[in-house]
């Protein structure tokens, strides 16, 4: 059985896109994380060590957003195989990219996309 932690509606406001406009306004955009770790040990210690730091994680994430990508699949990708690689407690992960509100011409509250690494 695989323990996990979910980091939900982090927001950002970020120059992800592949209009014009989109790398000059921005945009809001969500993260939605799912990290599968054993947690076992945590739960016994109750030490920080013990775990996946989730302020970390999540500081992480924020230099991910910071870097302007055409693509919120690149978005994804990137923050997916950042923490896989930094943070080796890590199984698996699940990372949901979300751009609200794009500006496509279209009455749609947002766009996402899911990756499973």
């Amino acid at each position: 059985m695989t323990d996990s932690i979910k980091i939900n509606n982090l927001r950002f406001h970020a120059l992800h896109g592949h209009l014009p406009v989109e790398r000059k306004t921005g945009n809001t955009f969500i993260v939605d994380l799912l990290i599968n770790v054993d947690l076992n040990l945590a739960g016994k210690s109750d030490k920080l060590e013990d775990t996946v730091d989730y302020v970390a994680v999540m500081n992480l994430i924020t230099e991910e957003m910071n870097i302007p990508s055409d693509l919120i699949e690149n978005v994804a990708h990137r923050i997916a195989e950042r923490l896989k690689k930094e943070i080796p407690q890590i199984e698996s992960l699940e990372v949901t990219v979300k751009k609200e509100k794009p500006p496509l011409g279209f009455d749609l509250k947002g766009v996402e996309v899911t990756l499973k690494r």
